[in-house]
Order: C-alpha cells, then structure tokens, then sequence
C-alpha cells in the first residue's frame, strides 16, 4: 500500500478535529484510556525528576499536559497541532501555567523538521499512528535530532499485538466501541469507528521500538499498556 493510500491527508485531519464534541467527549469518559495513561507518564517524568523543554506533538487542547506539567518543573511548553480550534483550546488551558507557552498551527510531521532548538521532552499523544511505516520512522529520525543529551521522546498510541494484522486490530476497535459502556451514543460511536477504519496504522509495541532503536534512540520502555491491549505508552530514551 502506498504513502497516498495510508497516510491521513491534513485536511481530514483537520476537519475531524474541528469537530471536538465527539473526540472530546470520548477522552472525557477515558474511552482512549487517556486517564491511566497520562497517569503513567506522568509517573515517569516523577522518577526522571525533570521536564524542562517540552514538545506536544499533536497536542490537541493539552487538557491532560497542561495539569500534568503544572505541577511540575518545566521550563517551556511548545504545542503543536493542525486543527486551530484545539490549538484555541490548548493555549487556554495552558494560561494558567507560570512557565512560557508557544502555540505552532502545522503537520506534526513536517513541523519536528523545522525547529531549530532542541527540547528535553517531545510527546506525541494518538498521532504518529496516522502516519504511513516509513513516515513513522523518519519522524523518530527526527524527533532524535530534536532532543538534547539526557532527552526522551514519550509516544502514547494505539498499538498492534505481535504479529496482527491491521484489520485484526480495527476490528478490535469496533468491538471496543460497541461493547464499551462509556456514554457515547450511537451516532458518536460510529464517527468514532469511521475514523479509526479511515485514518489508524498502527505497529505494534516491538515495531515502534524498532524505529526508535534505528533512530539512534538508546532505551526503549514501556510505561502502559491498557487492558484490551489496543493503547501503549512507552518512553525513548537518547
């Protein structure tokens, strides 16, 4: 299948995101499993015992990072995001913070490529997967080229079991979003499916890893991985 087939074109992006209620609304009632997982990385940053400059790759409205990184020594918070109206809600929720904030409209993709600073933690949270395999291991290239000595690139995504095959792993999906009693209605749940089937090309935990070791990266953790095995959290470390 070729980068035109797989890779989630921008604007499709945009225009799901710009339709905050449905995905809002499923973060809120922790279909994503953002709770355990941002807890875990959190966790993380408490025994690494630092954050200073931080990167949000698709950050979304950085509902979770904001209160994450409020309470933590950061020294810098950098969002990056395609859709405005998440950028709109990111940089209000991080007003509140007392370290400085700077808010980048653009492709996550393309975007790593174009800083000139380094940052001493890059995240990226339920984006790297819509990138094509060869994508997702020039942006762990890139994002190594971004860090500083000691830095760490977290990624929160969906995840394949070893040896699944992508429609496996949708069809997963699909279970998880008839079967779960989160409070979405029927018409959310299907929006929500539509996307993942159009959008989602996982690897699995071992691939992942795999691209972050060829990138250079030293260390490769896992901090998470949800029950229905269909989210990991791991940490990269150069």
């Amino acid at each position: 299948m070729s980068p035109s087939q797989t890779h989630e074109d921008v604007g499709s992006v945009r225009e799901f995101f710009n339709r905050w209620e449905v995905y809002k609304k499923a973060v809120d009632l922790n279909f994503t499993h953002h709770r355990e997982a941002m807890a875990a990385v959190a966790g993380w940053l408490d025994v690494r015992g630092r954050v200073g400059a931080f990167l949000d790759l698709g950050c979304g409205d950085a509902a979770f990072t904001s209160k994450m990184l409020s309470v933590r020594a950061t020294d810098s918070y950098t969002g990056v995001d395609c859709s405005p109206v998440a950028l709109g809600l990111a940089e209000a929720n991080l007003s509140g913070c007392a370290f400085p904030g700077r808010f980048v409209c653009g492709d996550f993709a393309e975007e790593v490529v174009r800083f000139g600073e380094t940052f001493d933690t890059i995240f990226i949270g339920l984006s790297l997967h819509h990138l094509p395999a060869g994508d997702k291991a020039g942006f762990f290239r890139h994002a190594f080229a971004r860090l500083s000595a000691g830095g760490a690139l977290v990624i929160f995504e969906p995840a394949l079991k070893a040896g699944e095959p992508l429609e496996s792993f949708l069809d997963r999906c699909e279970e998880h979003a008839e079967t779960d009693p989160c409070g979405l209605t029927a018409a959310e749940r299907s929006a929500l499916v539509g996307h993942i089937r159009s959008c989602d090309f996982p690897e699995s935990p071992a691939g992942y890893g795999a691209m972050a070791i060829d990138a250079g990266f030293r260390e490769v953790r896992i901090l998470y991985t949800d029950p229905e095995e269909l989210f990991v959290v791991m940490a990269c470390g150069v």
